[in-house]
């Protein structure tokens, strides 16, 4: 009876960890589709799919854009770094350079001065490393025909570290929208307390 209850405790503990460990699709495979707007490759293996835009929108009038903002400099503290790692969702997937969020985590205190010198000299000379321009993208199954690539939505895995750099970057440039007095009165989403339900509130009311 012993021996019974441990062998059923390792399948089960082996279980958990290969559930956890192995990635996992809820996407067969994907037709090829080609188009003038975009062209798609799926790998039968782990569903991952390319996509290359063929056609581009024009780049929209910039013009009255505050220039200011350049002489703004981004101060990557690490105080900043760390409360962005300490703030780190660790059940997220990792990006390209399989880094996992987790790991961030728990090697913060120990990365963070380094993180500081390759977010500065990036800055500085106006260049990201060349790994961070890879992303995997990968597609989610909405609904209909698993086969049909219009069923799903991509969704792009960056490398974690590099998101990081962004997200000190986006808080910079916000702050300096809100203290300019700078975005709109209609501008609702990504920005804290004018969610889109707001704006559907908003409409509705009016």
């Amino acid at each position: 009876m012993l021996g019974s209850h441990v062998t059923n405790s390792r399948n089960q503990f082996y279980a958990i960890f290969y559930s956890k460990s192995k990635s996992q699709t809820r996407v067969g495979n994907i037709k090829t589709v080609a188009s003038d707007i975009c062209v798609v490759v799926a790998n039968d293996d782990v569903g991952l799919l390319w996509c290359v835009h063929t056609r581009f929108r024009k780049k929209e009038n910039l013009r009255g854009f505050p220039l200011e903002i350049q002489q703004s400099r981004v101060a990557f503290s690490e105080e900043a770094i760390l409360d962005k790692l300490f703030n780190l969702k660790v059940n997220k997937s990792p990006g390209p350079d399989s880094v996992h969020p987790r790991i961030l985590y728990e090697v913060r205190y120990q990365i963070v001065a380094p993180l500081h010198m390759i977010f500065e000299t990036s800055y500085n000379i106006g260049l990201i490393p060349q790994d961070w321009k890879f992303a995997n993208t990968a597609p989610i199954y909405n609904r209909g025909n698993k086969a049909k690539v219009n069923n799903s939505r991509l969704v792009s895995l960056t490398n974690v570290i590099c998101k990081v750099m962004e997200s000190i970057i986006r808080d910079h440039v916000v702050k300096y929208f809100l203290n300019n007095d700078l975005f709109s009165i209609r501008q609702y989403g990504f920005l804290k307390g004018r969610s889109t339900v707001l704006q559907l509130l908003k409409i509705i009311d009016d």
